[in-house]
Protein backbone atom coordinates (compact mmCIF):
# COMPACT_ATOMS: atom_id res chain seq x y z
CA UNK A 1 0.00 0.00 0.00
CA UNK A 2 2.91 2.82 0.78
CA UNK A 3 5.00 2.01 -2.44
CA UNK A 4 5.44 4.69 -4.80
CA UNK A 5 3.75 3.70 -8.01
CA UNK A 6 3.97 5.23 -11.47
CA UNK A 7 1.70 4.47 -14.23
CA UNK A 8 1.79 6.06 -17.68
CA UNK A 9 -2.19 6.58 -18.02
CA UNK A 10 -2.51 8.85 -15.19
CA UNK A 11 0.62 10.78 -14.50
CA UNK A 12 0.87 11.61 -10.36
CA UNK A 13 -1.48 9.07 -9.15
CA UNK A 14 -0.05 6.50 -6.87
CA UNK A 15 2.32 9.26 -4.41
CA UNK A 16 -0.52 10.38 -1.90
CA UNK A 17 0.41 7.34 0.74
CA UNK A 18 4.16 7.73 -0.05
CA UNK A 19 4.80 11.34 1.18
CA UNK A 20 3.06 10.81 4.59
CA UNK A 21 4.40 7.68 5.08
CA UNK A 22 7.80 9.08 4.92
CA UNK A 23 6.97 12.12 6.75
CA UNK A 24 4.71 10.69 10.11
CA UNK A 25 6.70 8.09 11.65
CA UNK A 26 9.91 10.33 11.46
CA UNK A 27 7.38 12.91 13.51
CA UNK A 28 6.43 10.30 16.43
CA UNK A 29 3.22 9.49 14.58
CA UNK A 30 1.39 6.49 12.87
CA UNK A 31 -0.50 5.75 9.94
CA UNK A 32 -3.83 4.01 10.85
CA UNK A 33 -6.13 2.74 8.58
CA UNK A 34 -9.62 0.69 7.78
CA UNK A 35 -10.84 -0.95 4.09
CA UNK A 36 -14.24 -2.30 3.32
CA UNK A 37 -14.02 -4.24 0.09
CA UNK A 38 -16.55 -2.58 -2.03
CA UNK A 39 -17.14 0.31 0.78
CA UNK A 40 -14.03 2.22 0.58
CA UNK A 41 -10.59 3.05 2.79
CA UNK A 42 -10.51 5.54 5.80
CA UNK A 43 -7.34 6.77 6.89
CA UNK A 44 -5.72 8.68 9.69
CA UNK A 45 -2.79 10.66 10.91
CA UNK A 46 -1.30 10.13 14.43
CA UNK A 47 1.26 12.22 15.82
CA UNK A 48 2.12 13.19 19.55
CA UNK A 49 1.30 16.29 21.45
CA UNK A 50 4.15 18.59 21.84
CA UNK A 51 4.94 22.13 24.63
CA UNK A 52 3.37 24.66 22.11
CA UNK A 53 6.29 26.87 23.46
CA UNK A 54 9.12 24.81 22.48
CA UNK A 55 11.79 26.43 19.86
CA UNK A 56 12.83 23.72 17.19
CA UNK A 57 16.35 23.06 17.75
CA UNK A 58 17.10 24.17 13.79
CA UNK A 59 16.16 27.23 14.31
CA UNK A 60 18.38 29.95 16.16
CA UNK A 61 16.88 31.36 19.73
CA UNK A 62 15.92 34.96 19.38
Amino acid sequence: MFVKRVRAATPGVGLGPVIPRAIVPAHGGSLPFESEPGVGTEFGVVVPGGDPNAVPSALPVP
